[in-house]
This record gives structure tokens, sequence and C-alpha cells, in this order.
């Protein structure tokens, strides 16, 4: 059973990396966001 659990908790949900590869860098280019923590999400 601990074998199911941490291969779990290693995926990550596919909206989750997409925003984090894609939509962040187009949201700091679009709004001018200098700093990355004013990035909403």
């Amino acid at each position: 059973m601990t074998e199911v659990q941490s291969v779990t908790e290693k995926i990550t949900p596919r909206f989750k990396t997409k925003y984090r590869e894609e939509i962040r860098a187009a949201l700091q280019e679009q709004f001018g966001y200098d700093n990355v923590m004013e990035i909403p999400g």
C-alpha cells in the first residue's frame, strides 16, 4: 500500500503544470508584472 501512496504523491495535475510552464509567463507579459509574486495563482 505504501507504493501506491508514494506514486500518487508524485503526480502533478496537467492544468497545474500547464499554468506553471505557459500561462504564468503569458500573464506576466500581458499585464507587465515585474515581480513573479504579483502573478495570480
